[in-house]
């Protein structure tokens, strides 16, 4: 055996531990790839491939506030019964280990997490508005987006009920709460007092395509509406025909770009329908509502699996 031969050997055992490394690595990482508990992070805000390996986090927030705010027909006050439907949904929410829920209020008085959220918050909840406000118009003015438009009118906010919407955003964002549902019951401006009104059924507002979290929230939304339609049907009220609509204005879905959560605000009705009004009827149509967007939720989750 002369020198060139020991070369030889040595290359050869240099190149073959090299390729034995090469294939070790490669495994290692197809095993990494491959695995179900394994989720890649992209830059998309609106990304849904991020895998939901803990019980989603639900916020149910009535709309209102306790003791102000919202419609009535006759006996029957609004801001009531958004808490007597969130009620229903959040029982059976809270029966499926798949979920974790929290509701922000109920008929007397705010959770008590956010009365003090409110109160030790009150300044950077300001604050923190008014940042995303700015920031969101500098992307306009820098045409990086177009400015979102209404095509719904809707009752301005009162600024400390603003504040306090704001601040249930805030306070989502923080605690890392997967969805917001924000609940009413429609009226029609200018029907005579104590007398039905002339149009009927459901409607859901979603983010506009300009909002980081529009993606998730119109998957959330096409399954709502499908489960809804089996117990009601859309609002024959005009412009909101096909039961969704994109909606840049409304605080609870993240006006400004100030939730990240998958946020929906749903009319599940007019007020003065019979099925509201009538006691008979009403704690029954209750649970249907409650019962199919619990189930429109439980369709969302197995989307993100």
């Amino acid at each position: 055996m002369n020198k060139y031969y020991f070369n030889f050997l040595a290359r050869f055992h240099f190149y073959a531990l090299e390729g034995l490394a090469f294939i070790f690595l490669f495994t290692i990482f197809y095993l990494l790839l491959s695995s179900p508990r394994v989720a890649l992070a992209t830059e998309s805000p609106t990304s849904t491939a991020v895998q939901i390996e803990r019980p989603l986090r639900i916020l149910i927030e009535p709309g209102h506030e306790p003791n102000f705010g919202g419609t009535a027909f006759r006996k029957l006050i609004e801001r009531d019964l958004t808490v007597a439907l969130g009620a229903e949904l959040q029982q059976l929410l809270a029966e499926d280990p798949h979920f974790q829920v929290m509701m922000t209020r109920d008929t007397r008085d705010w959770n008590p997490i956010f009365s003090d959220y409110f109160r030790k918050n009150w300044n950077a909840i300001i604050a923190w508005k008014n940042s995303a406000r700015k920031n969101f118009n500098n992307l306009i003015a820098k045409g990086k987006i177009r400015k979102p438009v209404s095509k719904v009118s809707h009752n301005k906010a009162p600024s400390k009920v603003a504040t306090r919407l704001y601040g249930m955003n805030r306070w989502a964002n923080e605690n890392n709460f997967d969805v917001t549902l924000n609940i009413h019951f429609d009226d029609e401006n200018g029907h005579r007092r104590n007398v039905p009104g002339r149009f009927s059924g459901f409607t859901i507002y979603q983010p506009s395509p300009q909002y980081n979290n529009s993606e998730r929230s119109r998957k959330l939304a096409r399954a709502l509406l499908a489960k809804l339609e089996e117990v009601s049907q859309p609002s024959n009220l005009a412009g909101h025909k096909g039961g969704i609509i994109d909606e840049p204005m409304l605080i609870a879905i993240g006006e400004n770009n100030t939730s990240n959560a998958t946020s929906l605000v749903i009319e599940y009705g007019f007020i003065y329908e019979k099925k509201f009004t009538d006691p008979k009827l009403r704690s029954k149509t209750l649970e249907d509502l409650a019962r199919a967007t619990y189930q429109a939720l439980e369709d969302y989750r197995t989307q993100l699996q």
